[in-house]
Parts: structure tokens; sequence; C-alpha cells
């Protein structure tokens, strides 16, 4: 263990010339891996693969969900495991929000619609109106890239119905907004696709 004084959470910024010192040294000092060591790691690396393929696939669920970040990549994993039948087991408002997402991502609109379709349900039977009126919103959005002005116009009036204060922040998208003000913005003019900005 080694302690740098005066440096607190951020020693890459405030003692960067200590800490890569002590990283050399540490590195330079690492004893040697041996041949069948080497040999031994390379063949577990396809079993690890494998389980990671069939994890993905067997578990899709809250704690899997939860452990994907909110980007471009992760959307890529969540699609390839989702299947619209394991929706009734996720427990999770922000389960199904993030596959939404992903969804819309990889611009599968009709899907995206669906999963933001049983969140609206799923957060109107909770009283959650946060995920209600985002779950609105987002059907919007998705009226709107299909060409159903109608109906994404009916999904924002719907949005201008319910009493909800709180600010909305989807930081992947650059989005931030109160509902009631936005959902009147998108009465004017339709959604516009924007893009995942985070890589991960």
């Amino acid at each position: 263990m080694i302690i740098v004084e005066h440096a607190g959470h951020n020693i890459f910024s405030e003692a960067p010339r200590e800490f890569f010192r002590h990283l050399r040294e540490f590195l330079t000092n690492l004893p040697e891996v041996s041949p069948q060591a080497l040999a031994t790691f390379k063949q577990t690396l396809p079993d690890w693969a494998e389980l990671r393929r069939v994890r993905q696939v067997h578990e899709f669920g809250d704690s899997f969900l939860a452990d994907q970040n909110w980007g471009y990549c992760s959307s890529q994993v969540i699609v390839k495991a989702y299947k619209r039948e394991r929706l009734g087991q996720l427990r999770e408002n922000r389960s199904y929000l993030r596959i939404g997402f992903a969804l819309y991502d990889l611009k599968k609109y009709q899907e995206a619609h669906y999963v933001f379709t049983q969140l609206e349900e799923k957060a109107h039977r909770q009283g959650d109106l946060l995920s209600e009126v985002i779950a609105l919103i987002w059907q919007g959005h998705m009226q709107d890239l299909l060409g159903n002005r109608a109906e994404a116009l009916r999904c924002y009036q719907k949005v201008l119905k319910i009493d909800c204060p709180f600010k909305v922040m989807h930081a992947q998208y650059g989005l931030h907004y109160l509902p009631a003000e936005y959902a009147r913005q998108r009465l004017k003019s339709p959604f516009q696709r924007v893009e995942n900005q985070l890589e991960d």
C-alpha cells in the first residue's frame, strides 16, 4: 500500500508524477509469467466469452440491465438479448426505459414504442408520474419517427394532463426538459432523431 501525501480523490491531477513513478516501479518489479500459466490463461478466454454470451441471453432481467451502461455499445448488447416475452419478468421501471432507449438507438422504433407503452401502463398503475410522462414523451418520439404525427400529438397532449414538476435529463442524448414545456414544443414541431453521444 502506498500513501501519497497532499492527494485526495483525484491523484492523476494532484500528484501525477508521483503516481506514475510508483506505477512504473510496480510494473518493473512484477515477476515473469511462466509460459505454462500464460497458456492456461489463454485457454480460459473462450470459456469466459461463452459464459458472457449465455448470461446475456439467459439472464435478461433487472440485474442484467442494471449492469449495462447508457451508451451505444451497451444498447447493442441489450437489443441482442432482448425478447418481447421477457418484459413480464422485469420489476424496475428503469429497466423498461433502458430497453426502450436501446431499441431506439438501433432504430427499432416500432418495438421501442411497444416497450414505452408497457412502461406507461406499469407506471400509471404504480402512480409513478415521472416514469409515466417519460414513457408518453418517448412514445410520441417513436410515433414521430414512424411518421404517425396524429398519434404523436395524442401522446404529447396526454403529458399536458399530468402534473409532473420534475425535470428530466437524458444525458446520453443531450436532452434536459420539464415534461409539460417539452410536450408543448413537440406539439409545434415533430421530434427529430438525436444520437446517443456515449460509446460505452
